[in-house]
């Protein structure tokens, strides 16, 4: 009875905690995607905002797509592991030091998560709860001699029907990846926000044969472009 007691007290503290934690909320970082460029220099740099009252250590990691292998040999994140003060910013600059040889020429995506852990105040409740967030975005690495436009060229991606499988498919021909939003077929929309990589596909149900289909796609700058592309 004593230990059911304590679950529903600690259960309760978490949710209070939860919700005073919504409220203050204050920490965000400045992008949904990170493109490391090796065609270009200095132009990985995540900013980082704390628009709040308290101090944040914020912890950085790159991680496969799987989100579950962490990636500690190929990067740098500098500063690995620092202090964001109250109502200030910073940034954490992302390094390939992989050997870049080793690279298959096309682009490869993997997630850099970002982790923040508020400081206990002095004055405050010692055995408080202090709840850590992580929030997790797209880390695209581009190796040398591919490049990718803000208007992206869709000659590389082939759409075909399946009617034996009442599908769509979805072929990336192109070196990067293509980030979709939305893929819109006989009025349907699929929320799919898929990342299909160099040489992938993925496929969405589809009853019935249509010539075009609708297309969101997210370019480098988190810029949505809609597009529509006939149908094979």
């Amino acid at each position: 009875m004593k230990y059911f007691i304590f679950l529903l007290c600690l259960a309760t503290s978490i949710v209070s905690l939860a919700i005073h934690a919504k409220e203050e909320g204050g920490f965000s970082l400045s992008s949904t995607r990170m493109v490391v460029d090796l065609n270009k220099k200095d132009n990985s740099v995540l900013s980082l905002s704390n628009t709040s009252d308290k101090d944040f250590l914020v912890q950085s990691w790159i991680e496969d797509l799987k989100g579950d292998s962490v990636i500690w040999e190929e990067f740098i994140i500098v500063p690995e592991v620092f202090v964001v003060k109250a109502n200030s910013s910073a940034q954490i600059k992302v390094q390939y030091i992989g050997d870049k040889h080793s690279l298959s020429g096309r682009e490869n995506v993997y997630y850099l998560s970002v982790k923040n852990i508020p400081k206990r105040k002095k004055d405050s409740d010692k055995n408080a709860l202090l709840i850590s967030t992580r929030q997790q975005i797209k880390l695209f690495l581009r190796p040398e001699g591919v490049e990718q436009k803000s208007e992206l060229s869709l000659d590389g991606i082939d759409v075909k029907y399946q009617g034996e499988n009442q599908s769509l498919l979805l072929t990336n021909n192109n070196l990067v990846s293509l980030n979709f939003r939305k893929i819109i077929y006989n009025n349907i929309d699929y929320h799919d926000k898929s990342i299909i990589l160099p040489g992938e596909s993925i496929s969405v149900p589809a009853d019935n044969y249509n010539q075009e289909v609708s297309i969101e796609v997210i370019n480098d700058y988190g810029s949505v472009k809609t597009i529509v592309m006939p149908v094979n």
